[in-house]
């Protein structure tokens, strides 16, 4: 997984986030998306976990753990 820029990340389209509401676990890639889910205990609320969860495992093309 490569590091995303300051500018990279403000590129994003908001439906690359599993937290679009605050830009938060960008997920453009299957690297990203298995950091998210190593990061996941970060998140603020159950709810943040599983679209997490959600968002990381669509991408990565497994229904889930």
């Amino acid at each position: 997984m490569s590091k995303l820029s300051t500018k990279q990340r403000k590129g994003l389209r908001t439906s690359q986030f599993a937290v679009p509401s605050r830009r938060a676990f960008p997920i453009p890639d299957k690297g990203h998306a298995k950091s998210a889910l190593g990061h996941i205990r970060y998140a603020r609320s159950p709810a943040e976990r599983a679209a997490i969860r959600k968002k990381a495992y669509a991408v990565l093309g497994r229904k889930g753990p």
